[in-house]
């Protein structure tokens, strides 16, 4: 096992109402049903949360959305999560691998003038910034990510030029409500090397992955159907956790890697070749045609 001891902090940055929250609950929801359809497996990986407010919280806003049908409001303060990755899934676990603190920061207070805001920058281990998806065809939409675009670089840049390693995983969220226009993908790929480009330019492992969580009405009630977040939180954990602690063994790269096959399977209702060409338009070998292109897919052990 790792050392557990050690809890890293990961920096969760995007504008209010892009998904950070909802992308959180959404990588819990889909692990905990991937693990309990895998009991099986040795060397599953289950994910939880070390404290009961965290758990709380959590487990009330999916079940608010499985109730209701509709996402929550923006959250409108700082939220600070303590995570866990364990061997196992509930109510069997057979160790903790890992500990994180992910911490979610509104648009509006990714500031320099923020003392909490630098705080947590100072802080990071690793940085997860989220982009929506359908504003990279809406002008005005981007607009809102300039600040925060500019405080991600300022971080990958300090880091850079301190020979510092810094995780960055660039989220994608509300992939589902991208339309598949051929006439717009040239200016979608275009929009979102404008946006990161810069930051993609100074990490050199940067990744880049699609996801969703659409809310479907499944016999008599609602459920969340995530796809893709569970694998881009796992990414950043198993990056982060290597540059600060040590490598994972090769039986839990196994597990990221199968992550990352099952988010491919199961992107057939995006648009093919969209979200594709937007990361830059490279495959697996032997994938076919039309498949999301996700981080995990080039991760080696």
């Amino acid at each position: 096992m790792g050392n557990i001891e050690k809890t890293l902090s990961l920096l969760s940055l995007g504008p209010r109402g892009v998904g950070k929250t909802v992308f959180l609950a959404a990588s819990f929801r889909e692990l905990e049903e991937i693990s309990s359809q895998a009991k099986a497996l040795k060397g599953w990986l289950g994910f939880n949360f070390d404290d009961e407010r965290s758990r709380g919280n959590i487990s009330s806003l999916i079940a608010s959305i499985e109730r209701t049908g509709a996402y929550p409001p923006p959250t409108p303060a700082v939220s600070d999560f303590a995570l866990r990755l364990h061997l196992g899934s509930p109510p069997l676990e057979l160790g903790t691998l890992c500990r994180f603190r992910w911490q979610d920061v509104p648009g509006e207070l990714c500031a320099e003038w923020n003392p909490q805001f630098r705080s947590m920058v100072m802080a990071a281990h690793g940085c997860c910034l989220f982009v929506e998806a359908p504003a990279l065809a809406d002008t005005q939409k981007l607009e809102a990510y300039s600040n925060i675009v500019d405080q991600a670089m300022a971080i990958a840049m300090l880091a850079a030029n301190n020979r510092l390693v810094m995780p960055f995983v660039v989220v994608l969220t509300k992939c589902d409500l991208l339309e598949g226009n051929a006439g717009e993908e040239s200016r979608l790929h275009e929009q979102l090397n404008d946006l990161i480009g810069s930051i993609v330019s100074l990490v050199p492992d940067c990744r880049i992955v699609c996801c969703q969580a659409p809310i479907a009405f499944l016999g008599d009630q609602y459920r969340l159907r995530p796809s893709g977040c569970s694998e881009a939180l796992l990414w950043l954990m198993q990056q982060t956790w290597q540059a600060h602690v040590g490598t994972w063994p090769r039986q839990w790269m196994g597990v990221l890697r199968a992550l990352g096959q099952r988010s491919n399977q199961e992107a057939g209702s995006l648009a093919p070749g969209l979200i594709e060409r937007l990361l830059g338009g490279q495959k697996l070998p032997h994938s076919p045609e039309g498949v999301v292109r996700s981080g995990l897919d080039r991760n080696e052990p």
